[in-house]
């Protein structure tokens, strides 16, 4: 019978940096826009009639950091029925998604 090997001490990979929060402005004409996040593949924009967001939509999803609503009515009293909020995702395999982003009211 032969020797044993040496030992091979396997270290745990260690995790990709979680992408930073994207930042959501308060929206102007119907046109909500956030920050760019580096790293960053692609932006979830969320909105929820509540603020917990338990039962929310997706109102965007891709590359740009802005979006615009396309039921904003010019000239109407702003009335905040809507929430909204935004996340960055990750450029896989090196990024983890951020965290979302502040939540601002608007227009539905």
């Amino acid at each position: 019978a032969s020797e044993w090997s040496n030992t091979y001490e396997e270290k745990p990979r260690p995790q990709a940096p979680q992408l930073p929060a994207p930042v959501l402005t308060v929206p102007l004409g119907g046109r909500y826009s956030w920050t760019r996040v580096p790293g960053a593949e692609e932006y979830i924009l969320q909105k929820s009639a509540d603020r917990s967001f338990e039962s929310s939509s997706i109102a965007y999803q891709g590359a740009d950091t802005s979006y615009k609503s396309s039921r904003h009515l010019t000239g109407r009293a702003y009335s905040p029925t809507t929430f909204y909020r935004v996340k960055a995702i990750g450029n896989r395999p090196f990024s983890r998604d951020s965290e979302w982003s502040n939540v601002v009211p608007g227009q539905p």
